[in-house]
């Protein structure tokens, strides 16, 4: 009997013992499953309105990129448009064990490159920004990618829907910077490949539009290429909402670089739109199969993202954005970029560049 119970009482230790190692095993799994999961994080800059929608699509770019792989995402939102309160989303990230920090927009952007090399174990993905001026000391550390909108390509959409919608065309912003250049570029191209000729008011010149006391002046901007006699206005940055009541005023239609919740969508025509949902869901996947290090494409870079890429769409008329798209991806159309104003030309199109001496309130 006193044989039996011992045997029992070992068999016993030996189940409890064997369960205790089972529990550690288990253990050990799950916390080594917890270390090994990479964390995102979404920092949303609320104090750019005109951001909204390019917000929602970027996070839900990254959310959903999440859900799939495994990862997991956390987000935060800054409301103070001062870099404190950036800083502290970001430091929030950090403690929150964040290997990546996404966000969109130039201010972001621009506040990566103060901070980059404070962090630098952390990757950061921006979107829809601009590349560094080597000219102000910016420098992109190779934990830092960023992605730029391919501006020649947007501006080639434009023009091919200007060309189908309108007769009389016209192309609007508030300076002559490198993406204005590349968008005009491809403005005019479009333009030349939809029509059998054309003329193209341009308004580009830097500051016009803008009054000595500092007060924007962008409806007359915008009026007086209606005034001209344009149908139709492609208006980049900053014209785009201003751009679009002038339309309404003159029973006219726009296009907006870049589609904008704020802009009047009474004469909307079809206009291009950065995917910055695909464009996000794109790097974090390449950044995800090389090992949560940015490959030689991204790794301190600003790379463009259009037409071929998938990233620069039209916002309806799918029948004409799949035309175009197809000839692009295939090389049958190259959107070509000139180095100069005065450089822009294409077969049939006249270019007249309108100065501020002829809009009321220059």
């Amino acid at each position: 009997m006193k044989t039996a119970r011992l045997l029992a009482l070992i068999f016993a230790v030996l189940i409890l013992l064997t369960a205790c190692a089972d529990s550690d095993t288990v253990r050990a799994d799950t916390s080594q499953s917890e270390a090994e999961t990479k964390t995102v994080a979404f920092i949303r800059d609320a104090t750019v309105a005109s951001l909204d929608g390019a917000n929602d699509a970027a996070a839900r770019g990254a959310r959903e990129f999440c859900d799939g792989s495994g990862m997991r995402f956390i987000g935060y939102t800054v409301t103070e448009s001062d870099d404190s309160a950036k800083a502290e989303a970001v430091r929030s990230a950090v403690s929150q064990n964040a290997d990546v920090i996404v966000c969109v927009g130039y201010l972001m952007s621009r506040f990566v490159l103060e901070i980059e090399d404070v962090y630098p174990t952390v990757i950061f993905l921006c979107i829809d920004t601009m590349a560094p001026d080597s000219e102000l000391g910016e420098h992109l550390s190779a934990n830092v990618h960023f992605v730029a909108p391919d501006y020649a390509d947007a501006g080639y959409l434009a023009g091919r829907a200007s060309a189908k919608y309108g007769e009389r065309h016209a192309f609007s912003a508030m300076m002559r910077n490198d993406s204005v250049l590349d968008c005009l570029s491809g403005f005019v191209q479009g333009i030349s490949d939809g029509t059998n000729g054309a003329e193209v008011f341009v308004s580009v010149d830097a500051g016009i539009g803008v009054a000595e006391d500092g007060e924007l002046m962008i409806n007359a901007a915008s009026d007086a290429l209606f005034d001209l006699g344009a149908d139709v206005t492609t208006a980049h940055g900053a014209l785009r909402y201003p751009c679009s009541v002038s339309a309404k005023n003159h029973g006219a239609k726009f296009i907006t670089i870049f589609d904008d919740p704020a802009v009047d969508r009474t004469c909307l025509l079809p206009s291009p739109v950065f995917d910055h949902a695909a464009s996000v869901a794109s790097c974090l996947g390449r950044l995800a199969s090389s090992g949560m290090k940015w490959g030689a494409r991204d790794a301190g870079t600003c790379s463009e993202e259009g037409i071929s890429e998938g990233s620069v769409k039209l916002s309806s008329d799918e029948e004409l954005f799949g035309a175009i798209k197809s000839d692009v991806d295939s090389g049958k159309i190259k959107v070509i970029r000139t180095d100069s104003f005065d450089g822009i030309a294409a077969d049939g199109v006249t270019i007249t560049y309108i100065t501020e001496g002829q809009y009321e309130g220059s």
